[in-house]
């Protein structure tokens, strides 16, 4: 008994009517194959049953890695941000970008900014440039006002409509409905601080945090301290502020808290309240950076690996092209990328 054939690229273009080079680039969104036809054979091949052969594709995808004549496909880099210049001034987003861009170069697609605010690029107008360019994916940056778009999105504004392309985000900035996203994993983070404190001697662990970052990154670096806790009712209670620049406010935390090492977000604030009060580290008190920017820090601190943060979004953009997915996904994914611990002087040394 015969069995029947499953369906190839060549069967494919025999229906269709296409070329066996127009069917393989169909298959993979390839932006120069008009929205129409991609569809007719994207229709075709599902109705066919078509699965590509996975060894094959990974030999392509090599291939065209290293093809320096292929002609470049953008993906795009949308910063809701005020002005790019501004936007880049935040040592994480740089990295972000560059991750980013060395992931999507390796697969030979470009990576271009596109700024968007309601001055010079509205959400509408911007939509309309990345759909008529057939712009094959869409990466968000982190955005700065975000209680402007949450706002709407609740009042029925679409905000970017990206339902022809294949998109993702980093961070929790940008609170969509059915978004993926690539994030560092802010809680792993802390725990993993405070086991290494835990096993240098530091029994009174304190967390100080600003709101404002506190909010951007979705609680989670309050739930690692929660979770790193063996008796959160002996434990120091945590600092979050509006303004911790306020020397009375933290004044009136640390007497009253008595922590011997301290986790924070804002080491510049921290460190210049502790010169103020005259308190050294790590002979008065340790101190440990959640965002440790650059090799010449002299300190402890958590890298929070933002390259490969970057880089991971990108897979998640890359992945939905391969599998023709555009708009909104079915199941959103969150990638937790962990970060790595760095030792430096500003706590004891381990024994």
């Amino acid at each position: 008994m015969n069995m029947p054939q499953p369906p190839s690229l060549r069967s494919l273009a025999t229906l269709t009517g296409f070329s066996l080079g127009t069917v393989s680039m169909a298959l993979r969104d390839d932006p120069r194959i008009a929205p129409k036809t991609r569809e007719l054979i994207l229709r075709t091949a599902t109705a066919q049953g078509y699965k590509p052969d996975p060894l094959l594709a990974g030999r392509m995808n090599h291939i065209r890695r290293r093809s320096a004549t292929r002609a470049p496909v953008k993906l795009a880099h949308v910063v809701a941000w005020n002005h790019l210049g501004s936007y880049y001034e935040f040592g994480p987003f740089r990295d972000f970008k560059a991750g980013a861009a060395a992931r999507a170069a390796e697969f030979g697609y470009e990576f271009e900014d596109f700024l968007l605010d309601d001055v010079f690029m509205h959400p509408q107008r911007l939509a309309g440039i990345l759909r008529t360019r057939s712009v094959p994916g869409v990466l968000i940056a982190p955005v700065q006002r975000p209680e402007i778009i949450h706002a709407r999105l609740a009042a029925g504004d679409p905000w970017l409509k990206l339902d022809f392309t294949a998109y993702a985000t980093i961070g929790y900035t940008l609170n969509l409905p059915r978004i993926s996203r690539t994030v560092h994993d802010h809680a792993a983070a802390v725990e993993m601080a405070c086991l290494k404190l835990s096993s240098r001697g530091y029994r009174r662990i304190g967390l100080v945090l600003s709101e404002i970052m506190h909010t951007r990154v979705h609680r989670r670096w309050l739930a690692g301290w929660v979770c790193s806790q063996a008796d959160l009712s002996k434990a120091p209670r945590p600092l979050i502020a509006g303004n911790l620049t306020d020397p009375a406010v933290f004044d009136r935390w640390l007497k009253r808290e008595k922590p011997d090492v301290i986790i924070t977000c804002d080491w510049d604030t921290v460190s210049a309240h502790l010169q103020r009060l005259r308190l050294g580290t790590p002979d008065d008190i340790g101190l440990v950076d959640l965002q440790w920017l650059s090799p010449d820090s002299a300190r402890a601190a958590v890298d929070q690996s933002n390259h490969e943060v970057g880089a991971a979004a990108v897979d998640i953009i890359l992945a939905q092209i391969n599998r023709h997915e555009r708009g909104e996904p079915a199941i959103p994914k969150t990638v937790l990328v962990p970060g790595r611990w760095i030792e430096g002087p500003s706590i004891r040394p381990a024994t």
